[in-house]
């Protein structure tokens, strides 16, 4: 009978330590426990993501729980990416049996997260959803790299994998590469950096200057680590988790840590700095259980017996070799004993089919949505008018008055109220069409709560338009809502309303194959307020819309001007640009007073070619570099909207007709409110004048009155072909592609 060697004889031998076997089977045992203990508290911090707000309005944080009965399948996804690796991860940390087959877990867990994230961000966009920025998988490259590296240090310390180690190095070199130099949808973060270095004698104080310098130091932190990581092809590290592996892992926290005091800084000092802490230590997490990750699964591949020494009785290596055990060869208890655990290939190929499958489902679930519509249009009826008239008004009105009551008081009364009006817009809509009737049935009945998330709002309101589209009526709802804070108690209120509109013509498009259209429409109740634009287009919406009225009073304006010598009739509060107002008048005067009559229908045109670029672009449109310049440091989706109207108007300096002359004016007319450029309309016409002109109209951060006169004169002067040349050379330049040119069916 073989019993397990005492502790002293084991000595009075080669110590197991000693010979290259165990030597690397102890080393995967440390190599297995330390992917354990970094998964059970880094599951923790994933799941704790959870808690990161979603949105913030006013002071108020709202958090997932709050929007996840409003997004759909893919956006839910991408919000719980991270908590539902955490909880994967936290469940294969005690079932899985083998260190590699939970390293392989780690791997496919946290890929998984990304690919969920990214795709559904992305038709998250699409439905005017903003999954938050700690979500954002752009800096992914820079962790993989940094991970990569610190494995690296690891594996070069082993004997059995230290060939392996310039490998792992190419691959963090090719994810530093993607970080840096992948412009993604704006400026590559190494052009960044090249910038930030060339603007830094034009900052005006040294506190800039520290600032700034501090920021590079952390987008070139990642590149740092991946370069001293070459060093590890020459040197071997002489010891387990040596100084260079705790550096890759930690250092970037401690870098991060050093801005916590910008959060400090926010409306909400408190939640911002919670907020900020928490997305430091998830990223950590990711890092160091990547890291370990990575390492346990290279070992498995050069020390086939490690698993199976970790997988035996104990369950614990150090165990054995304590005991004085040969792990290699086992006792008669431990050979009647058949290693534990899924087998590390068997691992590997279940994760990577579940990423498979995961990224397969979220792809088709983020599909964007279908563009077009065959919206054919009947006259409208004594009937139809009633229901979309006042039936639909008097049942918007008393919701709205209950919203109102209930606020302040019971709001008992004027909840019987909506009761009644919702029971007569339904039962009026059922002399107009079945399928309306049911749409108008569930609205009211499904948005019987004040509390109704915005999202679903407009979800019911396009049901009614589908309905109406369906039945070939001439109406269309918008759905809106306003958000508002009550800081009494701590709650974000929504408040819904819609605008009606009568649908006087539907034009389709082809744009290169793809079909897209739009809608031209006119306020069906005279007295209600609008919203003064002359066209406006969601992403989600299949169409865009041209607004008859706000186009009709545009008409006005710029027939007046024209009579008048006038550039403007608003007040003139940038007297800066006073001087040039009246030779900007007589310029216009010149031009426009013989061809009038065409200008309802070049407002018409360049409404509908603007509306129709923003239907185009989607929410993905590349990031102009002239937009990034002008907007350094601000948030992205104030750049984001900037870019997507710079290239919405330079599409509209390209259509036919006085369009183009007239939208300058229009440009021109946003910078004369403000010497700051305050708005998104105006600091787009801040990047079209001087991209266009190709000169400065700005002394410092002010609108200059004789460089901007100067531009100005210089493109208004340009025959109407030469503009639109101009116009359509720029947007290919900033967006470097092809201008599309919509054909009218």
């Amino acid at each position: 009978m073989n019993e397990a060697r005492p502790i002293a004889d084991a000595n009075a031998d080669a110590p197991p330590s000693a010979d290259p076997v165990h030597e690397r089977a102890l080393f995967f045992g440390i190599s297995a426990s330390r992917v354990r203990s970094r998964v059970r508290w880094g599951c923790i911090l994933l799941i704790l993501s959870f808690l990161i707000p979603y949105n913030t309005v006013g002071t108020t944080p709202i958090f997932a729980w709050d929007v996840l009965g409003e997004l759909r399948l893919s956006s839910a996804l991408a919000l719980l990416a991270l908590p539902l690796a955490g909880i994967a991860l936290a469940i294969g940390s005690f079932v899985t049996k083998r260190g590699a087959s939970l390293g392989f877990l780690v791997l496919g867990a946290l890929l998984s997260a990304a690919l969920l994230r990214k795709l559904g961000a992305d038709r998250a966009a699409w439905d005017l959803v903003r999954v938050p920025d700690a979500f954002s998988t752009r800096p992914a490259g820079a962790i993989l790299a940094i991970a990569l590296t610190a494995a690296a240090a690891n594996l070069k310390f082993r004997s059995a994998t230290r060939h392996t180690v310039p490998y792992v190095l190419g691959l963090a070199g090719l994810s530093a590469l993607y970080f840096y130099f992948w412009p993604d949808r704006g400026e590559a973060p190494f052009h960044t950096v090249i910038r930030a270095l060339i603007a830094l004698p034009d900052m005006p104080d040294f506190r800039y200057q520290i600032g700034t310098l501090l920021l590079v130091f952390l987008m070139i932190w990642p590149l740092v680590i991946t370069l001293l990581g070459l060093s590890l092809i020459k040197v071997t590290p002489p010891k387990d988790e040596s100084w260079f592996a705790i550096v890759a892992n930690w250092t970037l926290t401690l870098h991060l840590l050093l801005l916590v005091t910008r959060a400090l800084m926010m409306p909400q000092p408190g939640l911002s700095a919670m907020v900020y802490l928490l997305t430091v230590l998830v990223v950590t997490a990711v890092i160091v259980m990547t890291s370990s990750a990575v390492a346990i699964v290279v070992e498995s591949f050069f020390v086939p017996s490690g698993d199976e020494v970790m997988s035996r009785s104990t369950g614990n290596f150090d165990d054995i070799i304590a005991l004085g055990a040969d792990p290699f060869e086992p006792t008669k208890e431990t050979k009647a004993i058949a290693p534990k655990g899924m087998l590390p290939k068997r691992a590997a190929m279940v994760a990577g089919g579940a990423v498979a499958v995961l990224a397969v489902t979220q792809f088709a679930l983020s599909r964007p949505p279908s563009k077009g519509t065959d919206w054919d249009i009947d006259e409208p009826t004594k009937e139809s008018d009633l229901v979309f008239g006042s039936a639909f008004r008097d049942w918007a009105r008393a919701r709205r008055q209950w919203d109102l009551s209930a606020r302040l008081k019971s709001g008992s009364e004027a909840r019987v109220d909506v009761k009644d009006s919702g029971r007569e817009l339904v039962q009026a809509s059922k002399d107009v069409s079945k399928d309306l009737s049911a749409a108008f049935e569930t609205l009211v009945a499904e948005s019987d709560d004040l509390d109704l998330a915005g999202n679903k709002w407009s979800r019911l309101v396009h049901g009614v338009n589908e309905a109406s589209r369906a039945s070939k009526l001439p109406y269309y709802i918008d759905p809106d809502f306003i958000m508002s804070e009550d800081q009494e108690k701590g709650e974000v209120r929504y408040h819904f309303m819609a605008h009606v509109y009568r649908i006087r013509k539907v034009n389709q498009f082809d744009v290169d194959g793809d079909k897209y259209a739009t809608l031209h429409v006119e306020s069906l109740d005279q007295n209600a307020v609008d919203h003064l634009r002359l066209g406006f287009s969601r992403d989600e919406q299949p169409f865009a819309l041209v607004n008859l009225d706000a186009i009709l009073r545009k008409t006005s304006e710029f027939q007046a001007l024209v009579k008048q010598g006038y550039c403007s009739d608003g007040l003139v509060l940038n007297m800066r640009v006073y001087q040039g107002l009246e030779e900007c008048g007589k310029k216009l005067q010149a031009y426009a007073s013989e061809r009038e009559s065409e200008i309802a229908e070049a407002v018409v045109l360049g409404t509908e070619r603007h509306e129709l670029q923003h239907q185009i672009d989607g929410p993905h449109l590349p990031l102009a570099g002239a937009v990034l310049n002008l907007l350094e440091g601000f948030e992205p989706s104030a750049q984001d909207r900037v870019n997507r109207e710079t290239s919405a108007f330079l599409a509209e300096l390209t259509t036919d007709g006085i369009a183009p002359k007239l939208a300058l004016v229009q440009l021109a007319q946003y910078l004369f409110s403000s010497e700051e450029q305050k708005g998104v309309y105006a600091k787009t016409a801040v990047v079209i004048f001087e991209a266009m002109a190709e000169r400065s109209i700005r002394r410092g951060f002010i609108v200059d009155g004789e460089k901007f006169w100067a531009a100005y004169d210089k493109l208004f002067e340009l025959s109407d072909d030469k503009l639109r040349a101009r116009a359509r050379e720029v947007w290919e330049e900033f967006f470097d592609d092809e201008l599309a040119q919509p054909k009218l069916k």
